[in-house]
Parts: structure tokens; C-alpha cells; sequence
């Protein structure tokens, strides 16, 4: 049964996406961190977590609730408040979705 993409091709693909703006991805490794990458960018630094849904998810409440526990990992990271924590999907229709990590909530990343 296949659940998505595996985490290196999904790294990857993201790799990929953030590059178009000039940003750097760094792969994290360990399975406990949180994170699968810190991504550079110009004027900004990113905690992200890469998830494959096997259903399209688009509404925050939903994700919120599908990822709780991904979630509860990245606000648990100490971070000063310039570095965004962000959970990407990769849905399987080929859509990417960011949402950035609040600490009481998450909101889309247009």
C-alpha cells in the first residue's frame, strides 16, 4: 500500500519549490526532530515538516486535526519569532499546501 511519497523524494520536490525564490533547503536528520528541513530564504528562515496525505486536505481545521501530533512536535521546538514553522503537504492531485504553525492555531500559506 502506498501512503504518498517517500520522505526523500517529497524533500526533494520541496527542495525544488523553495529554490524558485533563491531559498536553500538543509535536510534535518533523525525521525524525532520535528522537522524535515530548515529552509533559507531571502529574509526569512523556515522549520518545515513534510507530510503526503492519501486524501486532499485544504481546510486548516482539518489539517490541524489530521497533523495534531506533527504539530505539537514543531511548536515544541525553542525558536526566536523571526523563524516560521511551517507543515507542507504534498497532496496526491500533485497540489503543495503550507501552513504556517501559530502557537494557539495554523493559517494557510498563500
Amino acid at each position: 500500500m502506498n501512503r504518498g511519497r517517500r520522505p526523500s523524494v517529497a524533500l526533494h520536490e520541496a527542495a525544488l519549490r523553495f529554490s524558485q525564490d533563491g531559498s536553500r533547503v538543509l535536510p534535518v536528520a533523525g525521525s524525532n526532530t520535528g522537522v524535515n528541513a530548515v529552509v533559507v530564504g531571502p529574509g526569512n528562515v523556515r522549520l518545515v515538516r513534510i507530510r503526503s496525505p492519501r486524501n486532499v486536505i485544504s481546510d486548516p481545521d482539518e489539517v490541524a486535526y489530521a497533523y495534531r501530533e506533527e504539530i505539537a512536535l514543531l511548536r515544541e521546538i525553542p525558536a526566536p519569532g523571526c523563524v516560521e514553522k511551517v507543515l507542507m503537504l504534498f497532496q496526491s492531485n500533485g497540489a503543495l499546501l503550507m501552513f504556517r504553525i501559530l502557537p494557539h492555531g495554523i493559517e494557510a500559506v498563500p
